[in-house]
């Protein structure tokens, strides 16, 4: 076990021995298109003790992915540090950490990270955003329309859709994309 860990907010490159307590809050399977002969990666939504996320990658080439499960805990050391750059960004988080053959990953219980797994941001601020943020945030609702299921190319492949609209409490109305198999879950 480690004695001594770092905060997901002070994560940067500028420092290669990183030593973390996580909560993985979220988890999902992404195709890896570069070497079709491998398993799918697995981002990941990483928070700590402070409430700070940061988003981890493992490319489905290493073992280590197998051991990692969606609202477990671990101690996490040996990862790379790289620029968080994507078009869409599970966080706002400026760095995400990516697994390598060398990540040791000790699994732990700890009641410190049991902090809500959701981060909801209020409709008033997604709207005050450009409809073309590429963050990805939580919200809650309840679903007050629903479009159709329908075909988008993006990226030159075909891709499932539907658009729901979400009220609030307060009567706000907000639009809501789901894609892929949570379109066909609606």
């Amino acid at each position: 076990m480690f004695s001594k860990y770092d905060f997901l907010k002070d994560v940067s490159p500028a420092k290669e021995d990183w030593r973390i307590k996580v909560k993985v809050v979220r988890a999902w399977k992404v195709h890896n298109f570069q070497r079709r002969d491998f398993d799918d990666n697995v981002e990941m939504v990483l928070l700590d003790e402070h409430g700070g996320r940061i988003r981890a990658t493992v490319k489905g080439s290493l073992p280590i992915r197998k051991k990692i499960h969606e609202g477990d805990c671990y101690f996490i050391k040996k990862i790379r540090v790289g620029f968080n750059s994507d078009v869409f960004r599970p966080t706002k988080h400026q760095y995400r950490l990516s697994f390598n053959l060398r990540t040791d990953l000790k699994s732990i219980v700890d009641s410190n990270l049991s902090a809500s797994e959701f981060d909801f941001v209020d409709y008033d601020i997604i709207e005050k955003e450009t409809s073309d943020s590429p963050y990805l945030v939580d919200v809650i609702g309840l679903i007050s329309g629903i479009g159709e299921v329908c075909e988008r190319v993006v990226s030159g492949r075909k891709t499932k859709m539907i658009v729901l609209e979400l009220d609030n409490l307060r009567g706000q109305k907000l639009e809501c994309t789901l894609w892929l198999h949570y379109a066909d879950e609606v």
